[in-house]
């Protein structure tokens, strides 16, 4: 089994979501961190376990939730392993956001 990867966008998405988190809280960012990585395992071994959200993206695409952090990964569970295409966080303009990944 191997865990997700993460596109250059995702990345990105993180490393702006760590930095903001560890200003407020070095902990947390921490927790953040870890929460990230065994979402990625989890979705390596389950790769459909996140929902559908055809009101935001079409299939494949899925989106799972980082619920203690109010994030939701953007994620194709078609290759092997699967790729995290986007981690945004639930108050910003997801509709907005995800136009045009189609």
């Amino acid at each position: 089994m191997k865990a997700a990867t993460f596109s250059r966008a995702a990345r990105q998405d993180i490393l702006e979501a760590y930095q903001w988190i560890f200003k407020e809280n070095p902990s947390a960012a921490q927790a953040f961190r870890r929460s990230l990585e065994r979402m990625a395992w989890q979705l390596g071994e389950f790769p459909h376990c996140g929902q559908e959200r055809l009101d935001w993206l079409p299939a494949p695409y899925r989106f799972f939730s980082l619920s203690a952090f109010r994030y939701w990964i953007v994620y194709n569970p078609s290759p092997a392993p699967p790729v995290v295409l986007r981690v945004l966080h639930g108050a910003r303009d997801l509709s907005g956001l995800l136009d045009g990944m189609e």
